[in-house]
């Protein structure tokens, strides 16, 4: 009983993997796709939140799906063509290349769903990760940024 007791009370005080840890990491979580939501509403995009998906029967959804594709403006990375984006993923952390890793068989197959999408690692990412061999492997189908990007280009009625 001593050594049980002693346990769950070194366990209560791990600050990276005790249950109010994890709870305060989830709810952090939430509140960055909270805020992304109302980002993305006062940009008047069309999307659907992974609650919506999910009440639509999909089991493995981003954050953010476009029901409208919308485009990034062109930039040089991209031969200066507008990138096209169906996803958005909230990630409320720091990303390296370890963090990717445990992520890309997500990211794949949200790419091999819906098409090219953005992760946010909201808490910034490495340098070096562009030029990472994970990364490259995507083809450019995951753009990574740490924020919303502020300009859109939305489809015209012809």
């Amino acid at each position: 009983p001593d050594l049980y007791a002693e346990m769950l009370a070194w366990m209560g005080s791990d600050p990276y993997n005790s249950q109010p840890c994890n709870q305060m990491q989830e709810s952090i979580g939430v509140e960055f796709e909270e805020y992304l939501v109302e980002r993305l509403q006062g940009k008047n995009l069309c999307f659907e939140t992974e609650a919506d998906s999910r009440l639509r029967g999909k089991s493995k959804t981003p954050d953010i799906l476009f029901t409208i594709p919308v485009a990034l403006p062109p930039c040089e990375a991209n031969n200066n063509l507008p990138t096209i984006i169906n996803w958005i993923d909230s990630k409320a952390m720091f990303a390296d290349e370890e963090t990717l890793r445990e992520h890309i068989e997500q990211l794949r197959w949200y790419i091999n769903r819906y098409g090219r999408g953005i992760v946010i690692y909201w808490r910034g990412y490495s340098d070096s990760l562009r030029e990472s061999p994970l990364y490259k492997s995507t083809n450019g189908m995951i753009i990574i940024l740490d924020d919303v990007p502020q300009d859109w280009i939305l489809p015209v009625k012809p």
